[in-house]
Parts: C-alpha cells; sequence; structure tokens
C-alpha cells in the first residue's frame, strides 16, 4: 500500500491536543513499513529528527512491523537512511 502525503493525528506531548503530522510517503507491505520524505535544500540534522518522529508514530500504530526512515535530497538524488 502506497501512501502520499496523508494525516496522521497525535497527541502533542505537552498539551495533549491533536496535531497533524504529514510525512510524504509511506510504503506498507506484509510486516515492514518505509518512510521517504523528500526534501529540496541542503542537508539539516531537524530533518533526521522530523523522519524519526515519523517512523515512532508508526511503529507505534504498527507494533510488530520493522519500520525504515529514509530522506531523499531529490535536486541532488541523494537518499539516506535514517536509524532509530
Amino acid at each position: 500500500r502506497l501512501f502520499n502525503e496523508c494525516n496522521i493525528l497525535v497527541p502533542d506531548a505537552e498539551t495533549g491536543r491533536l496535531v497533524t503530522r504529514r510525512p510524504d510517503r509511506v510504503m506498507m507491505a506484509d510486516d515492514r513499513i518505509i518512510v521517504v520524505d523528500f526534501k529540496f535544500g541542503s542537508p539539516r540534522e531537524e530533518y533526521h529528527s522530523q523522519v524519526r518522529e515519523y517512523m515512532r508514530i508508526l511503529q507505534d500504530m504498527y507494533p510488530g512491523h520493522k519500520v525504515e526512515g529514509w530522506l531523499w535530497y531529490v535536486y541532488r538524488n541523494q537518499v539516506e537512511e535514517i536509524e532509530h
């Protein structure tokens, strides 16, 4: 299954209010989930944190699934795997 820019509602840790997270692409097959975030600028550490958050949310939603995270720097055509 392929999901492009689909909203995920999660509670904010500080306020308890629901906030929206929207990964660029989520791919699901059997017990594996891959989240990809597309970036068009230079690499930044905050992008890693963003993908890690998506990975954590998806792991919480689908326990028992293997979750992978990737950044794709489109203009550079460079992909980078993000560790948990």
